[in-house]
């Protein structure tokens, strides 16, 4: 099995202060790899010069990399306070037949690159100065992170390294040089290099196994465990519908749409399936991940709205205001590795602690365990792939996405309980015999279903607001909360049958326009701006053709941002 070499030879007499956290930092961004299988790390924490020798001659025909670091010089490394010779050193190397890489993260190795390329390794990491002991530290750690958790490029992983290591600065601490010195250098003095003309080398990556897990497999594990735990109220659900498709119709719409598309399977019409790892199911399933993220923070801020209006003495929001701010006028919240986390938790902590009771009951035990074992984990890893945004190797991330994306499911698998509905038209119906009004609703409940979505009558003595987003209890329908402006229905506005569910990402003051994303085609960026009706088109009769709802949405805003905020939106 491929094989990582890793020597951290510190000194009795002279030891390095920050090796220690070199050896674990590197071992730790490699563990989950090697837990995979993807390789093996022999790693030698006190490593000597009989060591070396011996696991370079009994790993030789699977290393694939080396790293030495510590005390070391032109011509010589250190291990346990003896100088091992740089050429006895490459000459073993150069019979490794698949070592792709040699790493010397010590002081003025540089010396030692054409002693290696002599001995046919292909691609080396030196130093071309004395280099002090955390940026080698920082150095070595950005690297292999870059390697295993990004899946980067040699190439692309040591220009990060070297960049993680410069912001360090100057520091005056030991440096990883044999003999002494005057002045610890300024800059980390680090080169990549390569033998002959192999740049194809420098694209280069970390082995990685195929996984075994079929794909949709932990998704498909975790509908049926959920239809499991909800059984006796879902049984009724049933009919001709599989648990399967029972979850997705009960999962509010804006989460059960990307799921649909991760578990749809393929066929040979040419569209994009997201159904096999590919770098397309890979953003579907960190869509579906921010889909559940976004849907709570947008019922935590129609809540806060709610509670707001109705209150005399404004309470005082805090921190939370910057947060609401950047998030209402940012096109950050247009970039696909945009989190609404960090407002979700604002939100969350705000209501918590003002003692606020929430909409959906079940939110505040779902919120505790973010900070609670596997639930963590899988928090964090799906945050964390938002952050590094990835770009290579995406097929092989698919797995450990779909497993962290199914454990986050169940943490919000109380969400089947409350479903969403598009408000597109109301009647009022009240005849002489009538001894109150009757509000005849036109709704489209948006759900997952086999056909298309489609208008039906609703009637009742209360009445709901006009071209609007619901959120109601599927058990209880009179618990309901306002979700409108930050989902809209957009073919509310124009009378289309079928509903078009856009959720709020940005709004520009400057160009009076806001900025929806379609749920259901989630590339598809919804551009609302006030049009103004030229005379022609009004006499001619397209003016139907084109009706402009910005003024609905402006007034929406503008009211949410004056009693939650203070200020009216274009003032921000």
């Amino acid at each position: 099995m491929p094989t990582l070499l890793l020597a951290f030879a510190n000194s009795s007499t002279n030891p390095l202060p920050t090796l220690r956290d070199e050896d674990e930092g590197v071992n730790k961004v490699l563990i989950d790899r090697i837990s995979k299988n993807d390789f093996i790390v022999q790693r030698e924490q006190f490593a000597s010069t009989s060591t070396i020798i011996n696991d370079l001659q009994q790993f030789k025909d699977d290393i694939v990399l080396f790293l030495y670091s510590g005390h070391a010089g032109r011509d010589a490394l250190l291990l346990d306070n003896n100088l091992a010779q740089a050429d006895g050193i490459a000459a073993l190397l150069g019979q490794c037949p698949e070592l792709k890489l040699v790493i010397l993260n010590g002081c003025s190795t540089g010396g030692q690159v054409e002693t290696l390329f002599k001995n046919n390794v292909p691609a080396v990491i030196a130093t071309s100065a004395p280099i002090d002991d955390r940026k080698a530290t920082q150095f070595s750690i950005s690297f292999f992170q870059e390697l295993a958790q990004n899946r980067s490029t040699i190439h692309a992983a040591f220009d990060t390294a070297v960049a993680a290591a410069k912001v360090l600065g100057t520091i005056n601490a030991e440096v990883r040089t044999i003999g002494t010195i005057d002045q610890p250098p300024a800059d980390a003095s680090w080169g990549l290099y390569y033998k002959d003309d192999k740049s194809d080398l420098l694209d280069w990556r970390l082995p990685e196994k195929q996984p075994d897990a079929k794909a949709n497999t932990y998704l498909n594990n975790v509908i049926n465990t959920i239809y499991k735990d909800y059984e006796n109220e879902l049984k009724d659900d049933a009919g001709d519908v599989n648990a399967q498709g029972i979850i997705l119709q009960r999962i509010p719409f804006s989460i059960s749409e990307s799921l649909r598309k991760l578990l749809a399977p393929g066929d040979s019409s040419g569209q994009i399936f997201y159904d096999s790892p590919s770098p397309q199911r890979y953003g579907m399933l960190l869509y579906a991940y921010k889909s559940i993220i976004s849907f709570c923070t947008f019922v935590l801020l129609a809540q806060l709205w709610e509670e707001i209006s109705k209150t005399v003495n404004k309470p005082d929001i805090g921190n939370l205001s910057t947060s609401l701010r950047n998030w209402l006028i940012s096109n950050t919240a247009l970039d696909d590795n945009q989190s609404l986390m960090p407002l979700f938790s604002g939100l969350m902590t705000f209501m918590n602690d003002n003692k606020v009771p929430h909409f959906i009951t079940e939110l505040p035990a779902a919120f505790t365990q973010l900070n609670q074992s596997e639930y963590k984990v899988a928090f964090d890893y799906l945050e964390n792939q938002l952050k590094q945004n990835p770009q290579n190797n995406l097929d092989y991330l698919c797995d450990d996405t779909e497993k962290n994306l199914a454990v986050v499911l169940y943490a919000f698998k109380f969400l089947i309980h409350y479903g969403l509905t598009s408000i597109k038209d109301i009647n009022v119906l009240f005849y002489m015999n009538y001894k109150v009004p009757d509000f005849e609703h036109k709704i489209v409940k948006l759900q997952q279903a086999v056909t298309d979505l489609e208008d039906r009558t609703e009637s009742d003595t209360t009445y709901f607001k006009t071209s609007s987003i619901v959120l109601r209890r599927v058990d209880d329908k009179t618990k309901q909360i306002y979700l409108s402006p930050f989902f809209i229905d957009e073919n509310a506005y124009n009378q289309t049958p079928k509903a078009k569910l856009c959720y709020f990402t940005a709004y520009s003051a400057v160009n009076k326009q806001f900025k929806f994303r379609h749920v259901s085609k989630p590339d598809d960026i919804i551009v609302i701006q006030n049009v103004q009706q030229d005379v022609l088109s009004l006499i001619t009769g397209d003016a139907t053709s084109n009706i402009n709802y910005f003024p609905l949405i402006h007034e929406q805003f503008s009211a949410f941002c004056n009693d939650v905020l203070g200020k009216d939106i274009d003032e921000l």
